[in-house]
């Protein structure tokens, strides 16, 4: 008797260099293994029939590839990797709702508006989301479970609502285009949040993050954080709220935030005439450079680390800090300047 040849649905490592060679797989409803696409495939590439595959998705260094999809691949355990795909100018996976993470890179000719539509109401499941040079000019879906959320150097990106009620590593977004308007319904606690270069972002539910948030370059002319009520641990003085170099800022508003455990920073925003935190008692070192009014810090009741405001307006009123300072309500160096008169303490 003859041996039976390997079922392909259970190979450790499938490559597929063709659409023969992918529908050798139609009768699969799970690729037990890790899928390759290889970098000679060239054309279109439809993988119909599985619906799992256990290992990663790896398609790398396709230079002639220009479609690739399945309308029956739900779930990726491991790596869904696009990279170096300098032709694919259509990704169609209408039913991918799980994924262990997700690498999108160098995929110049990939355009359009990015969704995951077979993810239903639980968003798309993902520990990790990455997208890095594409040519995708809008994103539209909602994230489940995620940990880390990278979205750099997309120069078309202009439009994204991504849904997703928390993040556990890391949100980062940079270099996209500069007149990108970012929005994050339902986000209402991340670990870390990184963003850079937005015209518009929009936070509406955040209350909580955990470790650092950075504003970092961006265009917007306002933005608000109104449910925010704590940035870091103040148990710990770690995590920084930075809110710098956003030149066209006039308006910032984060009526409830009331600790941030490491440095509150608000600089390189010259056009902002006004800082308000009203709710703000505690931080570790609050440091305020620009040409803004006296700042109003009503419920300030602990630093720990150092205070320096400084601004060149001459309506800065520096005596209701420093006898904060005299009262130990602020420790650590102190220094305020004004247009028109500078206190220091330098201890």
């Amino acid at each position: 008797s003859s041996a039976q040849a390997p079922s392909p649905c259970t190979q450790a490592t499938v490559t597929i260099g063709s659409q023969a060679d992918a529908a050798a797989f139609t009768s699969c409803a799970t690729i037990s293994g890790t899928v390759l696409i290889s970098p000679s495939a060239t054309g279109e590439i439809t993988l119909n029939g599985p619906q799992q595959i256990t290992g990663d998705f790896d398609v790398s260094n396709a230079m002639a590839l220009t479609y690739l999809g399945s309308p029956s691949l739900t779930t990726i355990g491991g790596t869904f990797t696009l990279q170096d795909l300098p032709l694919l100018s259509a990704i169609d996976f209408i039913s991918l709702a799980n994924v262990g993470a997700v690498l999108g890179a160098n995929l110049p000719a990939a355009s359009g508006t990015l969704s995951f539509p077979g993810a239903g109401s639980r968003g798309f499941q993902t520990k990790s989301f990455t997208l890095f040079g594409t040519a995708l000019v809008g994103l539209d879906f909602s994230l489940g479970g995620t940990a880390t959320v990278n979205i750099t150097n997309n120069p078309g990106l202009s439009l994204a609502s991504i849904n997703m009620t928390s993040i556990t590593s890391s949100l980062t977004i940079a270099s996209n285009n500069f007149a990108s308007s970012f929005s994050f319904p339902g986000l209402v606690w991340a670990a870390n949040i990184t963003a850079s270069d937005l015209y518009e972002f929009s936070v509406p539910d955040l209350a909580v993050v955990n470790g650092s948030f950075g504003l970092y370059g961006n265009t917007f002319p306002s933005f608000s954080a109104p449910k925010l009520t704590s940035v870091g641990s103040v148990t710990t003085g770690q995590g920084a709220l930075s809110i710098s170099n956003n030149t066209n800022l006039t308006g910032l508003s984060m009526p409830l935030l009331s600790s941030v455990g490491g440095t509150l920073e608000v600089e390189g925003s010259g056009m902002l005439q006004a800082i308000s935190f009203p709710a703000l008692a505690d931080a570790g070192k609050i440091i305020l450079i620009g040409n803004f009014s006296t700042p109003s810090l009503g419920s300030l009741s602990s630093v720990k680390n150092g205070f320096d405001l400084e601004s060149n307006s001459t309506s800065v009123d520096c005596l209701a800090f420093q006898k904060a300072a005299w009262a130990g309500l602020i420790q650590g160096p102190f220094v305020c300047k004004s247009g028109n008169s500078s206190t220091g303490s330098g201890t």
